[in-house]
């Protein structure tokens, strides 16, 4: 496998877990003392949903692919550069919201947490397909970027407090945006 498709996955990644990353950082303050088992519940979900939805992502767009493929590099820009602006501008509008929770996560919320933090890679899943990624690769690269992401997050919300929170989403947002540019400027160049 080459190098570049193993950096770019990872990259992929690492911005797609950045939503999750911010939530379990907010879940590590708020529940992360009440309960040990969310220490590893939380991160688990978060990487389940990241890489099924990549992977009906990518279904869907391996659907679609004959359609697509002639312009597959500028539909990944598209998608990739509009989940990276979306994020910054979401979290540019929270900057200054906090959020205080004084109960326990439950499951229901979590797995809401998880469709929610997931909902780009969907989007993502498609532009992979697209560009002809190894599905088994992708998805597997996103899980587990996106568990250990996660899970530092959740340590990291016991530890540090919120001020992070708005920070990782845009870091994730630039990085989303940076490899679609890098996409678009490889099949155009």
């Amino acid at each position: 496998m080459d190098l570049g498709l193993i950096v770019e996955t990872f990259m992929i990644a690492a911005g797609l877990s950045m939503d999750a990353f911010a939530v379990s950082i907010t879940d590590g303050i708020c529940y992360g003392d009440s309960d040990a088992r969310m220490t590893l519940a939380i991160p688990i979900t978060f990487a389940a949903f990241q890489g099924a939805m990549v992977l009906l992502g990518f279904f869907l767009g391996s659907a679609v692919s004959g359609i697509i493929s002639d312009v597959g590099h500028v539909v990944a820009f598209i998608i990739l550069a509009s989940i990276g602006a979306n994020m910054i501008i979401e979290a540019v509008r929270e900057r200054n919201q906090v959020q205080v929770y004084t109960r326990k996560l439950r499951a229901g919320e979590l797995l809401v947490q998880g469709v929610a933090t997931s909902i780009d890679a969907l989007a993502v899943g498609l532009g992979l397909a697209a560009l002809g990624h190894n599905l088994f690769f992708s998805c597997s690269m996103i899980a587990s970027v996106t568990f250990i992401i996660c899970l530092c997050g959740v340590l990291i919300g016991k530890k540090c407090g919120a001020f992070l929170r708005e920070k990782a989403v845009i870091m994730g947002g630039i990085i989303l945006i940076l490899i679609g540019l890098k996409v678009l400027l490889e099949n155009l160049l």
